[in-house]
């Protein structure tokens, strides 16, 4: 990677559960492109139990500014909030597990910054990819980078951020979204119209009975990126941590010998 661009004044932040593989190709390659042109990283794990907990505990001894904090899923603004009130740096920067802000972009987003230093927030262009597909445009409701200060969410799910100020129009920097097939998001989307039960009850995204389906990924897709599903998976099974084997049957990938059969 030749991009030397940090946004030392920006926290990258997150939340995450059960984030070990995804559409993305989960939280490795994600923090990977991301975390070394931060100031700092911040992600609240709010109750990962497929192996993204110890992942993030060897991800931070290799980026000493990546903070991890655990939190009990109180519903989506909440938590992002409570990430928000533990930066210390006056900007900060959303992506889900699932999004990356590449490089190229971040350069970009510098600029801006520089030149609109009395913005509040940048409004970023929302791209979503979709398996053997180009990247679409779609709705993005709140500025992605802003100022901590006085900024707050509101809602459990569907959440708004409310800025204190006016926010640039910064559509020039990419946030790609890699999202599922249809049978994912299917999944996915079952899991969000429960959204109340799975929230008084405690269910994460594992606990949805089609969890694989909505967390695999599109190699192809991943590829024309610059991130290689095989390579992240040997990189996996080299910490220890593997992905659930529904996965790896999606994919038709061969499972390592030291996952059992389930």
């Amino acid at each position: 990677m030749t991009n030397k661009t940090v946004l030392e004044e920006v926290t990258l932040g997150m939340i995450v559960r059960d984030e070990l593989m995804n559409a993305a190709g989960g939280l490795l390659p994600v923090l990977e492109t991301q975390a070394p042109h931060y100031g700092a990283v911040r992600i609240a794990d709010t109750g990962s139990t497929d192996g993204t907990r110890e992942l993030l505990e060897e991800l931070s001894a290799q980026y000493p500014h990546l903070t991890v904090m655990d939190i009990p899923f109180r519903g989506y603004g909440p938590s992002r909030q409570a990430v928000s009130d533990a930066i210390e740096t006056p900007w900060i920067a959303w992506v889900d597990a699932d999004e990356i802000i590449f490089p190229e972009s971040v350069d970009r987003l510098a600029v801006n910054m520089s030149m609109k230093p009395h913005a509040h927030g940048h409004m970023v262009k929302h791209l979503v990819v979709l398996p053997g597909q180009e990247p679409k445009p779609a709705a993005n409701w709140n500025p992605r980078v802003y100022r901590v200060q006085g900024s707050e969410f509101e809602g459990k799910i569907w959440e708004v951020v409310d800025v204190p100020g006016k926010c640039s129009q910064s559509f020039d920097v990419e946030l790609l979204h890699f999202r599922p097939n249809e049978p994912g998001m299917q999944a996915r989307d079952n899991w969000y119209e429960n959204f109340a039960v799975n929230l008084r009850e405690g269910t994460g995204p594992n606990g949805n009975g089609n969890f694989a389906l909505w967390k695999t990924p599109h190699p192809a897709s991943l590829k024309r990126f610059g991130i290689s599903l095989p390579d992240v998976f040997t990189r996996l099974e080299a910490m220890g941590l593997h992905p659930k084997p529904e996965i790896y049957d999606n994919l038709s990938y061969d499972r390592p010998s030291s996952l059992p059969t389930r």
